[in-house]
């Protein structure tokens, strides 16, 4: 049971820390459970009143869900403003860049180190 609380506070750590040096267009908050309807996934990001949601699946390890975590908030970073009208692809170009720019910060980057400090 301990080992599960860890992981969901370093979860929680590395969340605050992207809410901090990568703001959203609104507000995220951190679910660490399955995604309604989707209990096989490894996480998931809806939008409800005004605010992000990020689902991590807690089945999984660690490491599969800091890569989650980086994944679904880079879906956070390019959530189009309501008044944007017309499809755009989930995985979209633009996520791709924000994508990799997280994930970049986080390899060779300062913000795993940093984000011990939340």
């Amino acid at each position: 049971m301990a080992r599960a609380h860890r992981k969901r506070d370093r979860l929680k750590q590395i969340h605050a820390c992207l809410c901090d040096h990568y703001p959203t267009p609104y507000p995220t908050e951190l679910r660490i459970r399955a995604r309604p309807g989707c209990p096989i996934d490894f996480g998931g990001c809806d939008m409800v009143r005004r605010r992000i949601l990020i689902y991590l699946n807690p089945r999984y390890s660690r490491p599969v869900l800091i890569d989650t975590l980086l994944h679904e908030y880079a879906h956070a970073l390019v959530w189009p403003h309501a008044r944007v009208n017309g499809y755009r692809p989930d995985h979209s170009p633009e996520w791709g860049i924000r994508y990799a720019e997280l994930l970049e910060a986080w390899t060779d980057g300062t913000l795993d180190r940093e984000s011990w400090a939340y």
